[in-house]
């Protein structure tokens, strides 16, 4: 069973002033797929929103079981505050445990100190840590360790390319179609007692919607406008946002990258979900 999710941006509006200090506290109550990651898209305040200097937010953890799959997109949107925004751990409430695993998985420190990546790696089986994305080796070593945790845990998976090609497209689409200017993350984790294996995909790209809005598929903005889905449109085959080629670059694209996502969880009786600005779509085979 497959567990993925792509994410992009929150939809919270609310205005900083400027000037003095403001101290803002978010409560992390639950980080699990999907339910956890919906309800930290809502609360979490938007960089846009995010004026001056003096900010501190606060990311108050309670006693709960921090899934590492829900961490990626904390640190997707630490990634894209502006500068001068502090951001500060409060696990007081949690135990032992869940201290640890937000510092190994790298999260404390890419959230505290704003590195893009953590300077010290801890790998634990069948759990690959917060990964930057960005063009080159790193994120082709990020699914390369993925892909390698399922053939050394599911030993019942006779031909895991098609995870890795799954992989490849998550990737891929963050970089034709995102447009993002700040890291993105991505991490997985497999548990074998109950045949799982869960993906989180995070970027802080322009979304879905404006990805369609501002691309050239002249057919998919006038079914948006009429009432469609842009996420049921992304995950449909033929239904590119760069349908033909952008002004001033030569590449389109044909619009499988989604699609083949879906069809590979499908078929491997999964859930996939993606957020987009205000919506969100979760599909389920199991």
């Amino acid at each position: 069973m497959i567990r993925a999710t792509c994410t992009r941006r929150g939809t919270c509006n609310e205005s900083h002033p400027e000037e003095g200090s403001v101290d803002i506290t978010v409560d992390i109550r639950e980080t699990g797929i999907p339910e956890g990651v919906i309800g930290l898209v809502q609360r979490l305040p938007q960089p846009e929103t995010l004026k001056g200097s003096g900010i501190t937010i606060t990311l108050r953890f309670w006693d709960i079981f921090v899934f590492t799959t829900g961490l990626v997109l904390l640190a997707t949107w630490r990634k894209a505050l502006p500068d001068g925004v502090e951001v500060v751990i409060d696990d007081s409430a949690c135990q032992e445990t869940t201290r640890r695993l937000l510092t190994n998985s790298g999260f404390r420190e890419i959230i505290e100190t704003g590195a893009e990546g953590p300077s010290t790696v801890y790998r634990f089986p069948g759990r690959i840590p917060i990964q930057p994305i960005v063009r080159g080796y790193s994120t082709e070593q990020a699914i390369s360790d993925i892909s390698r945790i399922l053939d050394e845990f599911a030993g019942q998976v006779v031909d895991s390319s098609p995870f890795r090609v799954m992989l490849s497209e998550l990737c891929e689409n963050t970089f034709a179609h995102s447009e993002f200017e700040t890291t993105g993350y991505m991490c997985a984790r497999l548990n074998p007692a109950n045949n799982i294996c869960e993906i989180a995909v995070a970027d802080s790209g322009i979304g879905i919607p404006n990805s369609y809005l501002e691309g050239t598929n002249e057919d998919a903005k006038q079914r948006i406008a009429n009432g469609a889905s842009p996420i049921d449109l992304a995950i449909d085959a033929l239904n590119s946002s760069k349908h033909t080629p952008v002004p001033g670059t030569v590449t389109s694209h044909y619009g499988y990258g989604l699609f083949i996502v879906r069809r590979l969880v499908e078929e491997n009786r999964g859930r996939l979900t993606i957020i987009s600005d205000d919506e969100c779509v979760s599909i389920e085979r199991y």
